[in-house]
C-alpha cells in the first residue's frame, strides 16, 4: 500500500475542518474571556501550523512531480 503525498494534504485539510467544526461547537458555548485567550494563542497557533504543514505538502507534492519529469 502506498500514500500519495496528496493524500497527506487530504488528510490535514479534513483534521482541519474538523478542528473547526469541534472549536464552533465549543466556542459556542464557552463566552468568557478565556475563550477569547484560548483561540487568540491556541487555536491561531494550530491553524498556523496547519496552513504551514499543507504549504510544505505543495511544495513536497511539485518537487517530486518535477524529479519524475526530470528522470522520465
Amino acid at each position: 500500500m502506498s500514500m500519495r503525498i496528496s493524500d497527506n494534504d487530504a488528510i490535514v485539510a479534513r483534521a482541519k475542518e474538523e478542528l473547526e467544526r469541534h472549536w464552533a461547537e465549543a466556542a459556542a458555548q464557552w463566552r468568557d474571556s478565556a475563550r477569547a485567550d484560548f483561540e487568540a494563542t491556541h487555536m491561531e497557533e494550530i491553524r498556523t501550523a496547519l496552513k504551514s504543514a499543507r504549504d510544505a505538502i505543495h511544495k513536497a507534492q511539485a518537487l517530486l512531480q518535477d524529479v519524475i519529469k526530470e528522470c522520465s
